[in-house]
This record gives C-alpha cells, sequence and structure tokens, in this order.
C-alpha cells in the first residue's frame, strides 16, 4: 500500500489508535517500518531528498533501524524556506492539488508546508487520542483561545442560540479570539460555560490573572496549554484560578503532535508513533535541539528537521506504564504581552499579522523587541533590499497595532541572534511584570 494512499491513513487508524497501549518493542517496530518506507518514498519520488542522499553518499536501504537516520544529513527551517515547496514536494502532485499553510512557528523564519487533504486527518486523530487519555468524553464543552475566534461581545441573541445548541449537544466547541481586550476574552469564555480551556499559556496565564485567584463563574475540569512553553509560575497561576489541573500539548504544523503531557502530569509522552524525535547535544545532559521526522506526511515529507526548540529528555519510561519516551520538559515558544501606555496588553500575534501582510514578500526573518513601555525595535533580514515605501510600510502597519504613544523603530539587519538558551523569540518584552515571575 502506498505511503500517499489514502486508504493507508484509514488502515493506520485503529492501530493508531491502540499504541497507547502496546509495548516498546511493537512501537520501536511500526517506527522501524515506517521510516524505511518513509525513505524509499523520500527518495525516489521528492527531489530535494535525492540529492541530499547522493550527496551525502547514501541510499535507501542504508537506513535499516532507527539509529541509521543519523546517517541523514539535517534540515534546517531556511532550506524550507529557500526551497519554496517546489523540490520538496513528491512526484505527482502540484500547489493546486494540496492543502498550503504558512508557518513560522517559534523562530520567525516563515515557511510553506504543503498536505494532501486526508492528511490533515492524520493530526487530528492523535490529538483525539490524546483527549481520549486524558479521559474527555466527546460532549465536552470545549472552549478554545484562538487567532481565529470570535472577537466581538457577543450579542443576547447569540448567547441564547449557542446555550440552546450546548444544551441539545449540538455545539461543544467554542472559539474565542485570543487578541482581543481580555475583558471581553473573559466574557467569552464565560458565556461558553467550559468543561475545558485551552489555548496558548501566555494566554491562559493573561485571562487567570485578569480573572483573579477569588473567581468562581469558570470551573472547567482541565487547561489545555499549546503553542507556548508553560513556565511553572504560569501553571500555579492558571491552576490557582480555576482549581483545575493544567496539560501541556507540543506540537508544530511541519511534524503534527510531537508529544502531550501524561494524564497524571510531570512528563511529556512523545507521540513515537508520528515522529521520531532526536534530541542533538554534546555533553551528554539530555538537553538539546529536538530534530523531528514525520511518520505520516507524504506529500511534502520532513525527515530530521531542526525545529529550533530546546527540550529535555525524561525518563524511559513514565510512571503510567506508556510504552512511548518521555521529555521532561520544553524550552522556547514563549511569546511575551507588551504592555502598552494606553493601558492595552498587546498579544504579539496582532503585531505578526501585520508584519506577515506588509512584507511577506521579501522578509526573510523577523524579531520585536519591546524596551521600554513606549518604545518596540524590530529587527528584520531581508530576504531582498527592499524598497523606501515597503519599510514604511510594515512601520505603518506595526504602528497602527502599537498606537501613536509607541515610538517604533525598524531596523534591517544581517542576522539576528540567538538568546543564550540557543534560540531567539519572535517576540520579546524587556517590561518585568509580577505574574510572568
Amino acid at each position: 500500500m502506498r505511503l500517499t494512499s489514502s486508504l493507508r491513513v484509514a488502515a493506520d487508524i485503529p492501530r493508531l489508535w491502540r499504541h497507547p497501549r502496546a509495548s516498546r518493542k511493537q512501537i520501536i517496530a511500526f517506527q522501524t517500518r515506517r521510516l524505511q518506507e518513509l525513505v524509499r518514498h523520500a527518495y525516489d519520488n521528492v527531489p530535494y531528498y535525492r540529492r541530499l542522499f547522493d550527496e551525502a553518499g547514501i541510499a535507501p536501504d542504508d537506513i535499516r533501524e532507527l539509529g541509521d537516520i543519523e546517517r541523514i544529513p539535517i534540515t534546517t527551517k531556511a532550506t524550507l524556506q529557500a526551497l519554496g515547496g517546489s523540490d520538496m514536494m513528491a512526484r505527482g502532485f502540484s500547489a493546486s492539488n494540496l492543502v498550503a499553510r504558512e508557518t513560522n512557528g517559534s523562530t520567525g523564519v516563515p515557511v510553506v508546508v504543503y498536505r494532501q487533504r486526508f492528511e490533515q486527518l492524520v493530526p487530528a486523530l492523535f490529538l483525539w487520542r490524546v483527549r481520549r487519555e486524558l479521559g474527555l468524553r466527546r460532549r465536552l464543552r470545549v472552549t478554545f483561545l484562538t487567532r481565529f475566534g470570535h472577537a466581538k461581545s457577543p450579542s443576547l441573541v447569540s448567547r441564547v442560540r449557542s446555550r440552546l445548541k450546548r444544551a441539545a449537544g449540538i455545539q461543544s466547541w467554542t472559539l474565542v479570539e485570543c487578541t482581543a481586550p481580555m475583558e471581553q476574552v473573559a466574557l467569552h469564555v464565560k458565556e461558553s460555560n467550559p468543561d475545558i480551556i485551552g489555548g496558548y499559556a501566555g494566554v491562559l496565564s493573561r485571562l487567570a490573572h485578569e480573572l483573579g485567584e477569588d473567581q468562581t463563574e469558570i470551573r472547567p475540569r482541565l487547561i489545555l496549554s499549546v503553542a507556548e512553553v508553560l513556565t511553572p509560575a504560569m501553571r500555579a497561576g492558571i491552576e490557582k484560578t480555576f482549581k483545575a489541573p493544567v496539560r501541556d500539548i507540543y506540537a508544530c504544523y511541519e511534524l503534527g503532535l510531537i508529544a502531550s503531557e501524561c494524564a497524571h502530569g510531570g512528563t511529556y509522552h512523545v507521540c513515537d508513533d508520528n515522529v521520531i524525535v532526536e534530541v542533538r547535544n554534546d555533553d551528554g545532559s539530555g538537553i538539546g535541539e529536538l530534530i523531528g521526522t514525520s511518520l505520516h506526511f507524504a506529500a511534502m515529507p520532513v525527515i530530521r528537521y531542526q525545529l529550533g526548540d530546546i527540550v529535555t529528555r525524561g525518563p524511559a519510561y513514565c510512571g503510567c506504564g506508556s510504552p512511548f519516551n518521555t521529555l521532561s520538559s520544553i524550552q522556547g515558544r514563549m511569546n511575551d504581552y507588551f504592555p502598552l501606555p494606553d493601558g492595552r496588553q498587546l498579544h504579539p500575534y496582532q503585531i505578526g499579522t501585520a508584519v506577515w501582510t506588509a512584507a511577506f514578500d521579501w522578509m526573510y526573518q523577523y524579531q520585536v523587541v519591546q524596551e521600554t513601555c513606549d518604545r518596540v525595535v524590530m529587527r528584520i533580514v531581508p530576504r531582498r533590499i527592499p524598497a523606501d515605501d515597503e519599510v514604511a510600510a510594515v512601520a505603518r502597519a506595526v504602528g497602527e497595532v502599537l498606537g501613536p504613544a509607541v515610538e517604533l523603530v525598524v531596523n534591517l539587519v544581517d542576522d539576528i541572534h540567538d538568546e543564550i538558551n540557543g534560540k531567539y523569540r519572535i517576540y520579546r518584552s524587556l517590561i518585568e511584570r509580577e505574574q510572568d515571575d
């Protein structure tokens, strides 16, 4: 059965559903078999990987077991960006018959990822499996704080309609725009009466701070944190406000689900049947940069991909008995709110939207640093030398988001240096705030 076949995805569903109760030996056998198929498919059908293998002097038959994967050169975000997707697509596919998504993850490098439509089911399957492992039933009400939710205050009619749908079991998901003013976010969350609240760690922390530790109106069973680093202080503050446990999910669009926190807390279960995770380090500490290989995406295979996140390996086995490998912590992926002179707490994704709209054609990478409450510096590494009016368009778009009281400085630079931990944040506020300590 071909790796690119929709029948393969369908055949995988019962197997992947059973894997949390399988043995480590069975998981390794699945990984090995799928890796061999993936490498052969990539070499035979993807121009980039054929060149990569030939230049490294290796052939698909050289990859016989999991340890052999280290013979394959690493692929970076910069490589994917430079290729623009065409050389990464398998033979027989074109951008017109695939689902394209732009993602810049935690490093600010824009990458276009292509998927077959039925491949989109794979990440959803793994998320449903996590939901099952956490003991969450189908009809539980889920409120998710996202960039693509509702931002306006709900009208009386819409509130009544939503309540009737939820009562009838027709509607269980509510999406709330996370970049809206936090009082509006809080109102939407209260109206949705959630059993589960999910969202970016920073947004959840801000919501908890907005509601206060003594709030009693919102009592979810579980909080799901995604997309940003969940610090111990954030976790403590969120759990104290909502009187519910927080569980973290680690994923990216290029690879899908990477790991999810054990239902009992503590360690993260690596999603070994979705991705092969390597932790690169030279000192034997178990702390290093994550290199991931996706096992299910055939239209645009991702093999030994340098994601840019720093992680720490956990114990060989989780105490819950899971057969999967573990991580003990994840560093990176954190976005700061920007406190502004007019009293707003600006979520930096609003800046990101303005940046992409104005500069995607000529920008390679960027970083936005809030030095003081009324001064923000934006550094851009250009892909080509932009015209003056193109730079002015970026400054104007970002300036409209920040407001007239903030001085915005836009600098074109040759490089953006990493932080001490080996990576940098796209958005960083240097203003200390008590709730983020």
